[in-house]
């Protein structure tokens, strides 16, 4: 449990009781520490803000599983397309391609293009995926439980 996390856990907890100077507060004390600047959003830019910056300094620590569900954003998040960019470059006129090759623009044009593509990953959100299961043992443990939306 780093303590970033628990400083952007009360930012969340402050966002939500609508204590937006206390939230902005603490997310730049995050921020400043590695020399970026303030900010001054608030309302929905607020938390956008702050979900993106979750994003980046989290990025490989798993959450991003959890809290695309608890925020409810999932099908824009995670039910999406592969998106990548495409490099192409090509050898200038008169120019001598570099051996081994290294990116060189004064030898090579290149282009960048985003593509989409779902035939590497087939990513689909059913919005089921927000809640596990219940397994069966704990329902004949307590005959008032009732399965979570599609999975009956």
């Amino acid at each position: 449990f780093r303590y970033t996390e628990a400083v952007f856990n009360y930012v969340e907890a402050c966002i939500e009781l609508g204590l937006e100077d206390e939230a902005r507060d603490w997310l730049n004390k995050i921020r400043f520490r590695c020399g970026m600047p303030a900010i001054t959003d608030a309302g929905a830019a607020l938390k956008e803000r702050y979900r993106n910056e979750k994003r980046v300094e989290m990025a490989y620590e798993e959450q991003r599983f959890h809290d695309a569900r608890r925020w409810m954003i999932a099908p824009q998040t995670l039910g999406r397309k592969l998106v990548y960019i495409k490099v192409t470059g090509t050898l200038k006129p008169g120019a001598t391609a570099p051996v081994p090759y290294r990116k060189d623009e004064t030898k090579f044009n290149y282009t960048y293009a985003p593509v989409e593509d779902n035939s590497l990953e087939n990513r689909r959100w059913v919005d089921k995926m927000y809640f596990l299961p219940i397994t069966r043992d704990e329902i004949n443990k307590n005959d008032k439980l009732i399965q979570n939306p599609g999975y009956e």
